[in-house]
């Protein structure tokens, strides 16, 4: 079917998009290699579409199933780097939003349309190659967001306990004089000091003022500063 005006129109701005970035990812090296080929790919495509007159309705609709993520996408961006919002809430209801509009387009309603197109009989043999290629490509992005989500949201995700340190500075007259030599070496060393029985305890010792600060912990790891 040949294209209209607003598909001729929709893929030349597209073009100059992807060109644009292109160039830029180049000059400055932000994107690596499957970046770059999905680039090429969008490129190629939208210069068949707009060279042939046809196939156009198919390369908008792979436009708006593969972009739609993108204001999620660059929200994520300015989020990251205002450092209030970088572990706020708001950041990690972006992120899953992100993932799961992600996972809607690019994985269950892509595959679909994937499927009918491959078996329609009036694509030509070029719209099914670059539709393959695309989709694969999909596939390595899906595969890299949520390898990202699993190491940033599973495998670093806060500690199950909180420590609780709890200080108090005393007069150096009411440590163990055996405690003060301790703070002596460690202030040279600052090495872990063991009791009879095995227990860490000493981290360090700092003797400011005529006052004495230590830190003893145990070993299960938990410090209580006393």
């Amino acid at each position: 079917m040949p294209n209209n005006q607003l598909q001729e129109f929709t893929c030349a701005i597209s073009l100059g998009y992807f060109l644009f970035d292109f160039i830029w990812c180049i000059y400055f090296r932000t994107e690596g290699p499957v970046m770059l080929f999905h680039h090429i790919l969008s490129m190629v495509g939208n210069m068949y579409v707009l060279y042939y007159g046809s196939n156009g309705g198919e390369m908008l609709a792979t436009l708006f199933g593969t972009e739609i993520t993108n204001p999620l996408l660059q929200l994520r961006w300015f989020i990251r780097q205002n450092a209030n919002l970088s572990s706020s809430f708001l950041a990690t209801a972006v992120d899953l939003a992100f993932l799961v509009m992600f996972t809607i387009m690019r994985i269950i309603i892509a595959t679909v349309l994937f499927y009918n197109y491959q078996t329609h009989p009036r694509p030509d043999t070029f719209a099914k190659v670059g539709s393959v290629s695309i989709y694969l490509i999909g596939w390595v992005f899906w595969i890299a967001v949520v390898r990202y989500a699993w190491r940033k949201y599973v495998l670093q995700s806060p500690r199950k306990f909180k420590r609780d340190t709890v200080k108090a500075d005393l007069p150096a007259s009411a440590i163990p004089p055996e405690l003060v030599q301790k703070g002596a070496d460690l202030a040279r060393g600052d090495s872990t000091s063991l009791d009879d029985t095995g227990d860490s305890v000493v981290r360090s010792t700092e003797t400011q003022n005529g006052l004495v600060h230590r830190s003893v912990a145990g070993t299960d790891g938990d410090r209580t500063g006393i």
